[in-house]
């Protein structure tokens, strides 16, 4: 899964700081945000994981929605734990040094992201289950993130029938005719690398995370 950045330009939200200021202010700005970075490195990747844990899709898994029944996994809490924390060690913070700027203010640039390249590990274990009487490997968490909205089961697809048989009491895969493609991921929670329940937990917790930025940066100069 690529990288995700979300980048903040500081500009508006201090020029009136900056305007009143001496010919010290970018070294001002700079010890600030200094001062605010080990605050603001706790307390972004925890709103990313709470945006995450509030997703529909997280949600679903953990409180056994029809999701969870359609993709069979018994306990999916150990891969979603993972999955969160491997995005809370990946988060990185980085911030171009604040500059003067011709019109008089000081600018700089914030950037947060999280880089994904060590979610394959926990997806290929914690993410699957064998099915039996098949044996087939049930990679259910890349399926999520990374299949979209294409036919993953040819000619099968999920009926809520058969609980006796079902490895979560709700459903089963049968068999099914000419007329339907298969089964793939319910549109609601389908996603592709660039585009999952975890990529939109960061979109929508967007704000969040800039209001958040924002305010201990102004706390770090102001002090």
């Amino acid at each position: 899964m690529p990288t995700v950045t979300l980048t903040l330009d500081v500009v508006t939200s201090v020029e009136k700081i900056a305007r009143k200021m001496t010919l010290r202010a970018v070294d001002v700005m700079n010890k600030g945000f200094s001062s605010a970075l080990p605050i603001i490195q706790s307390k972004v990747p925890r709103i990313i994981s709470s945006a995450i844990i509030a997703s529909p899709t997280y949600q679903e898994l953990i409180n056994r929605g029809p999701l969870w029944g359609e993709l069979g996994v018994v306990n999916p809490a150990p891969a979603l734990d993972e999955m969160i924390q491997a995005v809370k060690n990946t988060t990185v913070i980085r911030l171009s040094r604040f500059r003067s700027v011709s019109t008089g203010g000081v600018t700089g640039k914030l950037q947060v992201r999280f880089i994904n390249s060590s979610m394959a590990s926990y997806i290929n274990n914690e993410g699957e289950y064998v099915s039996a009487p098949s044996g087939s490997k049930i990679k259910w968490l890349e399926w999520l993130l990374k299949e979209g909205d294409g036919i993953i089961v040819k000619n099968w697809d999920f009926v809520l029938r058969d609980p006796q048989h079902s490895r979560t009491g709700t459903g089963i895969m049968v068999e099914v005719g000419a007329g339907s493609e298969g089964w793939r991921v319910p549109p609601g929670h389908s996603g592709t690398a660039d585009n999952n329940f975890i990529t939109r937990a960061v979109d929508e917790s967007f704000n969040l995370i800039i209001k958040t930025i924002t305010k201990e940066i102004l706390k770090g100069v102001t002090q």
